[in-house]
Parts: structure tokens; sequence; C-alpha cells
């Protein structure tokens, strides 16, 4: 994409970020890493990690996994870790079948 290309997607995603509110957002890239936020996720995460302290780009599974994260703040941690990882192995399947298919 060219700059204006780049541009116009970045205002649409801010602008769904700010639709989101007064509710938790996240924009993640294919990594989960943080890509953007609106403010009510940054206050929400903010309220049980410092965020400050993380190293950027802050990653969301990181900041699940992590004993000092997220990790002990949430209930029935095992079926939310199983669901993520869950997920995770599905998206890396899905990614390594594409790879190999368009090899035959």
């Amino acid at each position: 994409m060219d700059a204006e290309q780049v541009a116009i997607v970045t205002r649409a995603m801010d602008r769904m970020l700010a639709q989101h509110e007064p509710h938790p957002a996240l924009v993640l890239d294919r990594h989960w890493n943080l890509v953007r936020t609106n403010q009510t996720a940054l206050r929400f995460f903010g309220s049980f990690v410092d965020l400050e302290a993380r190293p950027k780009p802050r990653n969301l599974l990181d900041l699940m996994f992590d004993p000092a994260g997220m990790r002990p703040f949430v209930k029935e941690w095992e079926k939310v870790a199983v669901g993520l990882l869950q997920r995770v192995r599905r998206k890396r399947w899905a990614r390594s079948w594409m790879r190999n298919s368009k090899n035959c």
C-alpha cells in the first residue's frame, strides 16, 4: 500500500477503536502484538499490569500467559489458556497448510 492508503486504513482503525468506547478494543498483528488500542483497553489492562514496564511491541499472549501479567486475574485460567493455545495452533496450522499448498 502507498502512504495515502495506509493513512486511510489508519484513520478507519482509529475510528473503529473510538466507536468501541467505553468497551476495550484492540488491533493485533498476526503475531499477537498490540498494534493499536483504544483508551479503555489501556485503562483496563493498566489496572492489572504496568504496561509501561513491558517492552514494545507488547504481545497479548505474553501478557496473558505471564504469571506477572494478566494470568493471576483470569478466572478459570486453565480453560482460557486452552482456548488461546487452540486458536494459536489452528492459525499456525492454516499458515503452514497455505505455504505447503502453494508448492503443489
